[in-house]
């Protein structure tokens, strides 16, 4: 297998605070540690936040669609490998594998991601600031890439403040609050009978300290779409589909 410009990163699985209430790492929950391993295979790719800030730019998190193949509970350490598959001039394509000590593979994802100038936050074009070097890896896993969201508005289910401590290095909403927010519309008792297994997501526009974020909500029988609304800003943060199935059916 061709590992070139492929990082595989170990994560260690605390009970106390990447578990959730069942005892399993929740796709909220995994979400951090695959952003933290992008992260960390752009420092060995020379492309990292920090040298990019250097010259004005940052990158983004556009659309992911993560997939959950298995529950996450009896392990100690999970690796998440990652990789660029491609770069085109407004996005690159960058996709996930988590998987254990004997390499069952536990989740799989596709991202997109864009880099912006961070004075007028337009998006600019990747291969400018990151140069023309192969960063890339043409590995293909069975996961279908992130598709834009459209969904009519659902009902009124809650809206919250953004505050300081929801706010990322970028100075706005850090990409997994907009989850743990979709989440939270969900309730325990629903929970109980039900297994998070697929996160779709789109962010539409950032939201910054302070911003009214309304949230609705539509339920069906296998998934919730959910639009994050800035009434601030009068305009929509982010789109999110949420997929569950029955935990006993899950569990198999």
């Amino acid at each position: 297998m061709n590992m070139k410009n492929i990082g595989s990163f170990p994560h260690k699985i605390y009970s106390y605070h990447t578990k959730d209430m069942y005892g399993n790492v929740s796709l909220n929950k995994l979400l951090p540690l695959i952003l933290d391993s992008a992260g960390s295979h752009a420092e060995i790719l020379d492309i990292s936040k920090e040298l990019l800030l250097e010259k004005g730019y940052t990158w983004v998190l556009s659309r992911i669609n993560l997939v959950l193949n298995k529950l996450v509970s009896d392990v100690d350490i999970i690796y998440v490998d990652t990789w660029i598959q491609k770069v085109r001039s407004a996005f690159s394509i960058r996709l996930f594998e988590v998987h254990d000590d004997n390499g069952q593979i536990l989740a799989r994802g596709v991202s997109y991601w864009s880099i912006i100038d961070t004075k007028t936050r337009s998006i600019a074009p990747i291969r400018k600031v990151i140069g023309d070097n192969d960063k890339t890896n043409s590995k293909e896993i069975p996961c279908k890439t992130p598709q834009k969201l459209i969904f009519e508005k659902g009902e009124l289910v809650g809206q919250v403040i953004a505050q300081y401590s929801d706010l990322d290095y970028n100075k706005h909403v850090n990409s997994n609050r907009y989850v743990e927010w979709g989440i939270n519309t969900l309730s325990p008792k629903f929970l109980a009978r039900h297994q998070l297994c697929q996160l779709e997501l789109n962010y539409n526009h950032e939201v910054y300290w302070n911003n009214e974020i309304k949230i609705y909500k539509t339920d069906t029988a296998t998934h919730s779409d959910i639009e994050l609304y800035n009434a601030s800003q009068e305009q929509t943060a982010c789109m999110m589909r949420l997929h569950f199935e029955p935990r006993d059916q899950r569990d198999k």
